[in-house]
Formats: C-alpha cells, structure tokens, sequence
C-alpha cells in the first residue's frame, strides 16, 4: 500500500491516527468512543479485528508472530515504577515508510500475571506514556500519546477514557503516537516510557508489537474487470457475461425492475447544482430519504423473471455518490445488494434458516470523523444467512483495502459478489470492493440448505434504519449500474 502522508484529526474528543492512501480514505485508530475494542478497531465502521484482542506482526513481519521489538520481564510493579521499551527498529519503519504508523501494540509473551500501566488520561501528573525519539544531531523530542486504550473482550466498549493501560493474559494494549518529520535528522534511538500503576499476581513479560488491521499491509492492488474493455461503460450491457447494464438515459431503464414498496423517492437527474451533484456521466440515479421515513429505494431485479435463470453466484456493481445533504448521524441503514428471500425469510427479521431465503444488502453505518475535517460514511453489508444468531442481520464493515469509508461528494465503485454454498456444506463466498480494490471477503458461509434457494435478485434499496426515521432529507447517486456473471471492475475513462 502506498502511503502519502501521515494526519492526525481531533474525532470526538480524542485524537485519532489516520494515514492518507491513494485512491483510499485514511483509517482511524482512536481512543475514542467509536474506536478500538476487543472486537473491533473502529466501532464507529463495525471494523473487525480478524482476532479478539487485536491484530499484531512481530519484528521480523510475521502475522501473529512471537519475535517482539522489545520486550521486558516485569515484577513487583509499584504505582511509579518506570518501565522502558527500546523501540528504535519499529519507529525507523514509521520514518522510512516500510509500514505505516498504526502505534504500538502491548501483550503479554510470558508469565500468568497482568500489570496497569498509567495512561495520557492518568490524574497523577507526570505518569502519562512518553514516546523519546533521540536524534543524530543530539536533538531529543518526547512525544505525549495522542491516543491510547486497552483491548478487553469483557466489555463491548471502549476503555479509551480509562486512566490506566491493562496487559495481561486477556488484555493488550495499543498507544499511538506523532512522530515529527525528521527534516534531514536520523534517528538514534526510540523509547517508550511507562510507569506503573499495580501489578497482579505473578510477573509477566510483556512485548512490542506493530498493531495490523488488516488495511494496514494490504497491497494496493485495483482489479481489472469486465468493463475494461468498456471505456466509460460503453456497449458494456452487449457483453456475454452481463445480465443487466443501465447508466439510467433513458425512460425504460426500469423495464424489469419491480416495486417492493409503494413509499419510495427516486428520480433520474442531470443537474442538482443544490446538493454540489457532479454527474459521473450524464444522468444518474437520484433517490431520498425524506426526513420522517424510512425508505427512499425499494426495487428488485428478478433474475428469474428476465428472462435468465437464478444463478449460485453473481457479481454486482454500481457507482455510489452521498450527497453533500447526506448526514446520518441517527442511525445507519441499508444499500443495494443481492438477495434471495422469495418474499419468506431473509429480511426483515425474518430470520433465515436454510430453508426461507437469505440476503446480503449494502449497509451504512452513521458518519464518523473524516481526516482534514468533515465526516465519512462507513459502508459494508447487511446480511442473513443460515448460521446468523438472532433475528436482525449481521452487520459487516468492510474492513481491507480502501475500505468503506466514503466521503460526501464523490463517486466510487462499489461491487458486491456472492456465490452461494453447497447445500448442505458451508463453502460459500461473499466479496466486495470499492474502485478495484479489495474492501472486503468472507467465506465459509451457509446461506442455504436446500438446492431450490438461489440467487433471485438484485435488491436495489436504500433505507434508513432499523426503525429509527431519516432526521432530515438525505440524497444519494446511482449510477452505471451492471449486473454480470463475471468480475466487472471499476469503468475506464
């Protein structure tokens, strides 16, 4: 991944470290109210973690490895008793670009106790983490945490605000720190300080590691498609392995399409100079959620009925544009997606049981700090499948790559796949990417058991809640919409 620049933002009363990536929105890691758990690194996106606890790499790369950059064997800890890690080889990464600045990462190697360190929210003053970065020309900086939290899978919230960082068997710990730019200066050496707060039974030792959700190592890879072949869509509906293709000219854009709902507000529009729409090609898609409703979009694309058959895998693209209006901050929703309820199971707390039917709609989350200012919209899928727990979907942030966090304003690709299981097995597959590039994957998955539950259709939705309503009328932009048996692609000019 290649990484621009490093930026700091101030998101919800804590600040957050996020990197800039071509073609990609940064990714916050925050101490925040909707920032690192046990379970996620972003509550605010539903970001998972591939691992409770948090995802880590040691010093010689390996995922989930052993290697630690520095490590120390701790006894008898007392409130005030200072610890130090030599983290000179992580930091000189962070400067040269090797890996991106995702902080440090704590957990204990060795040993049955647990130790608290003081962290940046400590009453004593004095204690709070110190990153010391000692330069080449005899210059020193000492560097306070911007962010700093402990992972605990008792709790589904944040512990940012604690005044104390946990280590032990069931608790890591992640602190982030700005590192200057080092203008000419080379790096001596790099330590952390700590000081103690209390120490449980026995020693423990604990480790450095490099935090690694997953964006972090990803390679920046965007993926041809179909539509290569297409400059701008064009003729692309003629190509053998589309079903359905629209960029939404003209009128009979809707042949095909059936109404689920009689509440819906969509238009085709070329200009809305109102809401800073700029077309991706002449007319797009426009629909609204009115403020007190619930649903702005609700058609679906019966595969069967169009003279195809239902398909056990299938491929889903269309560019999505939020409006400038766009500000969910009540509650977040449902996008367009792939579906196979056949008006039984799979929505609508309908819980899907292998039998009724499934879906895997879109989802938007409520919009949460963007870098530089403003806000994003985490986006990621909405989903009933036969080993869901509960009657609601499960909600998956799109947590690779780029992925999903979308600003006001801009146009991105965004392409669903799902290939069904085997009845009977659990061998199923769900994809998804923003502009090309890889935003999310799953497999392993048990959407049916019986053969006759297949792939019935597209959805194309757009709904607010859950059942909380809009709060104010909120716009967003379809366009270049291609339904297809194989990869399609972000468009080319």
């Amino acid at each position: 991944m290649v990484f621009r620049d490093v930026l700091w933002v101030l998101a919800t009363g804590a600040l957050a470290l996020q990197f800039a990536v071509l073609h990609a929105e940064p990714m916050p890691l925050s101490d925040g109210p909707g920032g690192a758990t046990c379970r996620h690194y972003s509550v605010a996106g539903r970001l998972a973690w591939e691992r409770k606890l948090g995802d880590w790499a040691d010093a010689a790369g390996e995922r989930y490895g052993e290697r630690a950059y520095a490590s120390e064997a701790l006894r008898g800890m007392r409130n005030g008793t200072p610890v130090a890690f030599d983290v000179s080889a992580l930091a000189r990464q962070w400067l040269s670009g090797e890996h991106p600045n995702t902080g440090i990462f704590l957990r204990a190697t060795g040993g049955s106790g647990s130790v608290l360190f003081h962290s940046r929210e400590s009453k004593d003053p004095g204690t709070e983490p110190i990153l010391e970065l000692a330069w080449s020309d005899g210059s020193l900086d000492r560097l306070k945490a911007r962010a700093d939290t402990f992972l605990d899978c008792s709790t589904h919230r944040s512990s940012g605000s604690s005044q104390v960082l946990r280590v032990g068997s069931d608790q890591t710990a992640l602190l982030v720190f700005e590192p200057p730019r080092p203008r000419g200066r080379k790096l001596a050496e790099a330590t952390l300080h700590l000081q103690a707060f209390k120490q449980y039974a026995k020693g423990v030792e604990v480790g450095v590691f490099r935090p690694a959700p997953r964006w972090a190592d990803a390679a920046e890879t965007v993926e041809e498609g179909l539509a290569a072949r297409y400059p701008r869509d064009g003729n692309i509906a003629k190509d053998r392995d589309v079903i359905f293709a629209t960029s939404f000219e003209t009128p009979d854009w809707k042949n095909g399409w059936k109404p689920l709902s009689g509440k819906a507000a969509f238009e085709t529009v070329r200009e809305d100079a109102g809401n800073r729409f700029e077309p991706l090609d002449g007319a797009a898609l426009k629909t609204t959620l009115r403020e007190g409703e619930n649903t702005a979009l609700n058609l679906s694309y019966p595969l069967g009925q169009n003279g195809g058959n239902e398909p056990e895998e299938l491929y889903f693209r269309y560019y999505l544009r939020f409006g400038d209006d766009w500000s969910p901050d009540v509650d977040g929703g449902k996008l367009p997606g792939i579906a196979g309820t056949y008006g039984k199971g799979g929505w609508g707390m309908r819980r899907a049981d292998g039998t009724n039917g499934w879906s895997a709609r879109g989802a938007f989350s409520r919009m949460t700090v963007a870098p530089g200012g403003g806000t994003v919209t985490p986006i990621g899928s909405y989903v009933y499948h036969a080993d869901m727990k509960g009657d609601s979907g499960n909600h998956w942030g799109w947590n690779l790559g780029p992925t999903g966090l979308l600003r006001n304003n801009k146009w991105y690709a965004v392409e669903q796949y799902v290939r069904l299981n085997t009845p009977g097995e659990r061998n199923g597959v769900f994809r998804a990417w923003i502009d090309g590039q890889l935003a999310y994957e799953r497999d392993g998955l048990r959407f049916r058991d019986l053969d006759g539950i297949r792939i019935e259709s597209v959805w194309l939705n757009v709904y607010h809640g859950g059942r909380a309503k809009s709060p104010r009328d909120m716009s967003l932009y379809i366009d270049n919409l291609v339904i297809a048996k194989r990869y399609v692609g972000p468009r080319v000019p």
